[in-house]
């Protein structure tokens, strides 16, 4: 599965995401209220991809931060998306450990009447030494694959491009 770029950045507020009117939009949260959910991606294919980098051992259920993801978009906007929950680790081994982990957390999760089931997808970011190669090495791989999962740096050294979402093979 693909998770093609958006260049369409929306603000970090909940109106913002609320408000989208775009098929293809790139969401991240001004304010870390969304546990488990670091950044939302929808694409004009339909999809709706709800994202955690998982930098720690462990982390806490997507559950309710997906919950708030699908209460802050507009009833048009979440029940015509397929949803899934990506997370983004720097091993594959540990992806897969999380997409084992998370998918048995969210096989009996729905969202709203439609009673939405969520994907869980891994992803992979190789880690590298600082942020400064981190961000020559997204570059690099940036001109080498042509489509997927985002990964967020905090605190980030300059300006992040929201165009760029990037897939990297571990």
């Amino acid at each position: 599965m693909n998770m093609p770029p958006s260049s369409h950045l929306l603000p970090g507020t909940l109106t913002a995401l609320w408000r989208v009117d775009v098929k293809d939009f790139y969401w991240v949260p001004s304010v870390t209220n969304f546990p488990g959910v670091d950044s939302v991606l929808g694409d004009s294919s339909g999809n709706l991809f709800t994202i955690q980098a998982a930098i720690a051992d462990d982390h806490t259920s997507p559950t309710l931060g997906i919950k708030r993801v699908w209460e802050q978009l507009h009833p048009d906007v979440r029940t015509g998306r397929i949803w899934h929950y990506v997370i983004v680790t720097t091993t594959m081994v540990a992806a897969k450990s999380y997409v084992k982990k998370f998918s048995e957390e969210l096989s009996s999760f729905t969202l709203g009447e439609a009673h939405k089931h969520i994907t869980v997808l891994p992803a992979c970011f190789r880690p590298l030494r600082d942020l400064t190669q981190a961000r020559v090495q997204l570059v690099r791989c940036a001109e080498k694959y042509s489509s997927l999962t985002s990964y967020r740096t905090s605190p980030a050294p300059g300006p992040v491009n929201p165009e760029k979402i990037y897939n990297y093979d571990c």
